[in-house]
């Protein structure tokens, strides 16, 4: 499974955006975006909302894909 980091990092580079590029379709700043991508940190409903509708995926797509720290399955 994907950390959200690795999540995030996938979709914007498939499609070719630069952070600035994601932060003007999304209204996501790109320096948080960015430290999500580094830190793996899980970001907010709304942020995740934002950057669903930008990228055209479910947002069910930041839940489902994602390895969060310390949770054992």
């Amino acid at each position: 499974m994907k950390k959200i980091g690795e999540l995030f990092l996938e979709l914007r580079t498939t499609r070719n955006w630069t952070l600035k590029e994601m932060e003007n379709a999304s209204g996501v700043r790109a320096t948080y975006y960015h430290y999500v991508e580094v830190t793996n940190k899980m970001p907010s409903i709304e942020i995740v909302k934002r950057l669903s509708i930008a990228y055209d995926v479910s947002p069910l797509i930041f839940f489902d894909t994602v390895q969060f720290e310390g949770v054992k399955k």
